[in-house]
């Protein structure tokens, strides 16, 4: 990623912009994730449930939004 002269951030993905909206709707879901009020095992494998399922389907951020 890199800041602009406003401090606003832009992000280059190696495979494109598909990849960087997933990778920003991944965080976004895992920010979620953790500020459930469950232990932290129970995050932990709700969180890789929803990164395995982000990863194998063709579009990872129309995972997250789901």
């Amino acid at each position: 990623h890199q800041q602009d002269d406003s401090k606003k951030y832009t992000f280059t993905c190696q495979h494109g912009p598909m990849e960087c909206d997933g990778n920003k709707a991944q965080v976004c879901a895992y920010e979620t994730i953790l500020s459930m009020n469950r232990t932290a095992e129970e995050k932990q494998a709700i969180a890789v449930a929803f990164i395995g399922c982000a990863m194998s389907n063709d579009d990872p951020a129309e995972v997250a939004q789901k």
